[in-house]
């Protein structure tokens, strides 16, 4: 499903997972979809599990860790 997207659409959906407040996101659309090299790398990224799950537990771990005083991973040990 991902490989069918135009790089618009990748580099849309890219920014609203990660959106920065310093860029103007209409703007960084347009330069992520120019890129091929990188729009081939979010493709990847955008449909592997794996990636997802690495991107919901780290501010949850940053959260946790932030609460409890500690630092290292969010279910070691």
């Amino acid at each position: 499903m991902v490989a069918s997207w135009p790089a618009d659409a990748v580099a849309e959906r890219w920014l609203r997972l990660f959106p920065r407040q310093d860029q103007d996101s209409a703007m960084r659309a347009e330069v992520l979809a120019g890129n091929e090299e990188r729009i081939r790398d979010l493709r990847e990224r955008l449909a592997d599990l794996s990636w997802f799950m690495r991107c919901l537990s780290e501010p949850i771990a940053r959260s946790a860790n932030k609460e409890d005083v500690c630092k290292g991973r969010f279910w070691e040990g």
